[in-house]
């Protein structure tokens, strides 16, 4: 399989001018199409392919923990490989330690994207049961501290605190040293695909990274309707409370899981409560 290697995967340069402005929520055209975050099935070059052929208005990478950013664990970065593109790339974490997501943001800020969501809408037993994910839907209080430790966080970094004065491992900084001065090989895919050797790596230009410009990313959430019942009105309310930027709502409650149909009429509900916010 042809894969995109290098410490970090792409460059800022042809994308860095397009995300000046720093909600590039308000400016996607409706309906938004975005590629959705799907641990353990997309990566960074199914990314770049989706993004050259699918052509998404929004991309999401995998979901990463923030714990593991907190710890200094550096291979949970690797999620964070992206590619040169205009298309807005949002780095997406989950956990449930305020702290630690703010920390996440400076992370995800320094590298480039050009946003941050959080995931409170995971069902699996290892995520939710820890209280991060859809577990959230049951700790409001705490869903809103996390928001509102994002929302800081991209703020302090658009006024200029440094990422080196937050309290991250000096492995962690390295990894963003390295994406931030490195020079790194480009992989054109579409050069790779015409040679139809899927072993076939082809090494496309070598540019040095521009430094990232300061600005304030947006923060967004990724939620359901509830925990084992509806409760979308309640649910969304509370997390309308702290203002985040964008909601992504899936129709079904944790207890659901994948199964049965989406509940449409709950989503409407969602978007109603957004319009009015």
């Amino acid at each position: 399989m042809c894969q995109n290697f290098g410490n970090l995967a792409g460059c800022l340069s042809g994308w860095q001018n397009n995300m000046k402005a720093s909600n590039f929520w308000k400016t996607l055209k409706k309906p938004i199409i975005g590629l959705a975050p799907m641990d353990g099935v997309t990566d960074g070059a199914m990314r770049e392919i989706t993004d050259i052929y699918g052509r998404p208005d929004v991309i999401f990478t995998e979901f990463v923990p923030v714990m593991a950013i907190k710890k200094g664990i550096v291979k949970v970065l690797h999620a964070l490989k992206r590619h040169q593109t205009k298309t807005p790339l949002v780095a997406q974490f989950f956990g449930n330690d305020p702290d630690a997501f703010y920390q996440s943001v400076f992370v995800a800020a320094e590298l480039g994207f050009s946003g941050v969501d959080i995931n409170m809408g995971c069902p699996a037993r290892s995520v939710a049961q820890r209280g991060g994910g859809a577990g959230l839907i049951k700790n409001p209080k705490l869903a809103q501290q996390i928001i509102i430790a994002c929302k800081k966080a991209a703020k302090d970094w658009k006024e200029g605190r440094k990422i080196n004065q937050i309290g991250l491992s000096h492995d962690i900084l390295n990894f963003i040293q390295l994406f931030s001065q490195q020079i790194l090989s480009v992989i054109s895919f579409p050069q790779v695909l015409a040679t139809n050797n899927v072993d076939c790596v082809l090494v496309g230009s070598l540019s040095q990274l521009p430094p990232v410009a300061n600005r304030k990313i947006p923060i967004s959430v990724k939620t359901r309707i509830g925990y084992d019942k509806p409760i979308t009105e309640k649910w969304i309310g509370q997390l309308l409370e702290v203002k985040p930027d964008a909601i992504t709502v899936h129709g079904r409650t944790l207890k659901q899981l994948y199964y049965g149909k989406a509940d449409w009429e709950e989503i409407a509900k969602a978007a109603k409560l957004a319009k009015k916010a």
